[in-house]
């Protein structure tokens, strides 16, 4: 079995082409990446504000 040609099977190779296509699905990727890397920030944040106020409470009722 012999492999298709470009002219047998009616598709044009085109390296620019090929290269836009990369580049809109890196930056639609990008772009979720980026939403789904703010998320656990945002929890790491609060987890950290929880345990800080949960510390500073217990610091205040050994000193005072």
């Amino acid at each position: 079995m012999e492999a298709a040609s470009p002219q047998r099977t009616g598709l044009q190779f085109s390296p620019q082409a090929f290269y836009l296509l990369l580049a809109r699905d890196t930056r639609i990727e990008r772009k979720a990446f980026e939403s789904h890397r703010r998320c656990p920030v945002i929890v790491l944040f609060f987890i950290l504000f929880l345990f800080v106020r949960e510390f500073v409470g217990r610091v205040e009722c050994v000193f005072g």
